[in-house]
């Protein structure tokens, strides 16, 4: 494509209303889906809202109802717009005009405001959907939507060239909670261009196509979101329910179908304002595929997360799931945490910890930084379950301690240094227009890199090299595997080298409740919820473990204590749904200081009341090669109900591993036999394998 050329240099928005997301035959198709309710029961579906009358009035052609919807308080920036396009014709003059002004004036707001415009940020996408959305309404009524369409095509092209070149997997770049104000924002604004212009971006776009997938796979079996990156609604959402409604009906997904339909968490319904949302884009004829087709763990590659899982039965509480992190640095919601896993399995076991306190208004002021949670633990390698090697004279600057983590790369000195936009060159950066494109950077924010992934139904095979991630005056390399053999046993192999023995590494393990710790260091054990995690430490030999936490010491990073959510210092605030901070860590460090370090951790998952414990036998460790044998025992329960419900989840196992330490290939082999039957005996991979059945 030419500089300066977009994909929606050729659209046309059509004279005729209405044009957002109601293209030309779907006002019949609305009307044949409500055919036989009364107006007020039409209504009532769409909700008080002012698009839910708007959507009620364009349905039953009733004035009443649009007055009374260009009468009610909007406070969503685009809902002014959706009213005047729906009710344009039912709409007395001064109703237009009060509504066309408020329009056009956030219009000129958001458009004047160059610093929100960025196609790694929220702001950005959300933004772009109001002035669309504007733009589609007050097309022939407001020289201002002309002016707007211009604006916009430079900056929906970067978009979209964000999304599908690095997300084609349909994930975001800040996280689950952010998608929400990005990509799913996005969504709707591709989806208005195409109901108002007839040109469809949505079909050929990956992103689009799997963001409902990202959604499937983020879910914990309790309802909970993958809380990774800046999140403080880490549950299944309205917002996640928009989205999939979108998904269905642009798609005809069978599998969003089938998750609208079988979900009944609470917090996933649509909040009243947004109902209108269902009349509109619910369709009882798209079929359903239930999500058990689908393979039990997916690899999102742009962003570098592996979700894992041992089934989709909401019914069974004691299913587990399982992620994995490593990938570049995308911008200020992104977290330090490379090579770090997090664990559910009928509780939350190994945690992401930690709060999203909102600390923004202090970023630039490293006093306020000191003081805060925020950004001194939870969104640092401290807070994740991965590796810390301390530099006691490391420096992370602007108010930051020294956690012993990943480097700091929201800014270098008072100059913020994230990616902005994908190749437009036109962000006013803090030192120059366009610095910090994407395309023009190559390699700037790389941390790390999933380089070797496979899954099948009965393992989950991840290895990730974080070794950029950190400062290359104290690392020379960090390469953590991960194997997840179904249903229950999880293996962390690690190789960390740092640049001098007195370098102290740490490997972290976050939980909500207090560890508790063998005397002699060689095993612990973790309980929360229904679940419990047993792990036996192997490597290094001369370990010593330590936990951390409790009552006034959750958050304690270089030796300062921090406070979170209610108690934080600077921005206090209840704790939402969901949120799980935590208050204890587990540290591992190695008895002896030495450049080289291995470590080696058995992890077996099970039900709370269980007492079972993996039998780890070391065949062999040396300078080339370890390899471990571990055993797993069924647990056995007198009691019936508990037998029916953890049997499955507690099978025999008998797994043999080899990992190589002196580079040679292949690096990693396993023969794996559970419940009598050989499920895996041969070499892991040593590349990214996609899932069988990938769609």
């Amino acid at each position: 494509m030419a500089r300066g050329a977009t994909r929606l240099d050729g659209m046309a928005v059509r004279e005729e209303r209405p044009r957002i997301w109601v293209e030309p035959g779907r006002l019949g198709w609305l009307r044949e889906k409500v055919k036989d309710k009364h107006a007020i029961e039409i209504a009532a579906m769409a909700g008080e809202s002012g698009p839910g009358l708007a959507l009620a009035g364009l349905i039953t052609g009733d004035p009443v109802l649009c007055r009374r919807a260009a009468a009610v308080s909007m406070p969503v920036a685009y809902h002014p717009a959706l009213v005047y396009d729906w009710c344009h014709e039912h709409l007395g003059r001064e109703d237009k005009a009060r509504l066309r002004g408020r329009i056009a004036a956030h219009m000129r707001e958001a458009m004047g405001n160059g610093r929100i415009w960025r196609s790694f940020h929220n702001d950005g996408h959300a933004h772009a959907l109001s002035v669309t959305l504007g733009m589609l309404a007050l097309w022939g009524d407001d020289p201002i939507a002309e002016r707007a369409f211009d604006f916009l095509r430079p900056e929906l092209e970067d978009m979209l060239l964000t999304l599908d070149e690095l997300f084609p997997d349909g994930e975001w770049a800040e996280g689950a909670d952010y998608a929400r104000h990005a990509s799913h924002e996005s969504f709707r604004t591709f989806l208005a261009l195409k109901s108002a212009t007839g040109v469809d971006l949505l079909a050929t776009s990956p992103h689009f196509q799997h963001v409902a997938q990202f959604i499937f796979y983020a879910v914990k079996p309790d309802g909970r979101m993958f809380p990774g990156d800046d999140n403080d609604y880490p549950f299944l959402s309205g917002w996640e329910h928009q989205a999939l409604l979108m998904s269905a009906h642009e798609y005809r997904d069978p599998y969003a179908q089938w998750f609208l339909s079988h979900n009944a968490v609470p917090q996933f319904e649509l909040a009243a304002r947004d109902r209108y949302m269902d009349l509109l884009w619910a369709d009882a004829t798209i079929p359903e595929r239930p999500l058990e087709e689908l393979p039990l763990a997916r690899i999102f590659r742009g962003k570098g997360i592996v979700f894992a899982r041992t089934g989709w039965d909401k019914r069974d509480s004691s299913r587990t799931w399982l992620a994995f992190t490593n990938g570049d640095y995308f911008g200020d919601h992104n977290h330090l945490d490379v090579n770090a896993f997090q664990i559910w399995s009928g509780g939350n076991l190994a945690i992401d910890s930690g709060r999203y306190d909102d600390d923004w208004e202090w970023s630039r002021s490293p006093a306020k930084v000191a003081r805060s949670q925020f950004f001194n633990y939870y969104q640092r390698t401290i807070a994740h379950n991965t590796m810390l090697v301390r530099d006691p004279d490391e420096d992370f600057g602007r108010g930051l301690y020294n956690d012993g983590g990943q480097r700091s790369m929201l800014h270098t000195g008072p100059i913020r240094t994230v990616p902005e936009d994908y190749a437009q060159g036109v962000y006013p950066s803090d030192d120059g227009a366009g610095r910090y494109d994407w395309t023009t950077n190559p390699g700037r924010w790389e941390r790390g890199d999933i380089t070797a992934y496979v899954a099948t139904p009965d393992l989950v095979f991840v290895r990730g090299d974080g070794t950029r991630a950190y400062a290359a005056k104290k690392l020379s390399s960090f390469v953590r595997e991960l194997l997840f053999v179904r249903p229950n046993l999880v293996f962390v192999f690690d190789h960390v080298v740092a640049t001098r023995p007195d370098y102290a590494k740490t490997w972290l393990l976050h939980t909500v409740d207090e560890p508790e710790i063998a005397p002699d260091g060689s095993w612990f054990e973790v309980k929360e919820g229904d679940g419990r995690l047993f792990g036996v430490a192997l490597l290094p030999a001369d370990r010593r473990l330590r936990k951390v936490g409790g009552p006034g010491d959750e958050f304690v990073v270089d030796g300062v204590k921090l406070s979170a959510g209610p108690h934080s210092e600077l921005n206090p605030s209840a704790l939402h749904f969901g949120e799980q901070p935590g208050a204890w860590r587990i540290e591992e460090q190695p008895g002896a200081a030495r450049s080289e370090d291995w470590f080696a951790h058995a992890l077996l998952l099970t039900d709370r009341a269980s007492a079972a414990r993996p039998h780890v036998e070391i065949l062999r460790n040396d300078a080339t090669a370890l390899a471990v044998r571990v055993r797993v025992e069924s647990a056995k329960y007198d009691d019936h109900a508990k037998r029916e419900k953890f049997a499955k989840h507690e099978e025999d196992m008998d797994v043999a591993l080899r990992f190589a330490k002196d580079g040679s290939k292949p690096g990693t082999s396993m023969t794996a036999t559970v419940r009598g039957r050989v499920v895996f005996d041969g070499a892991l991979p040593d590349r990214v394998v996609l899932e069988e059945g990938r769609r």
